[in-house]
């Protein structure tokens, strides 16, 4: 997948929920800074993250 549209659909997933990145780390386990830098573009979201995110909005990688 490409990383923009990935971005993209993380954020859109995680506005959909009305959570802040901090919120969302706090519910998935993961640290704020990580996930406000997935969103900038700034760092790789892992396997095992991108599978961490799928299951907590329950769709498929």
């Amino acid at each position: 997948m490409d990383t923009d549209l990935l971005r993209q659909r993380l954020i859109d997933l995680r506005e959909e929920k009305n959570l802040s990145q901090s919120e969302l780390a706090r519910q998935i386990g993961m640290d704020n800074t990580a996930i406000s830098k997935i969103e900038s573009r700034t760092r790789k979201v892992s396997a095992e993250e991108l599978n961490l995110f799928s299951e907590f909005y329950d769709v498929s990688t």
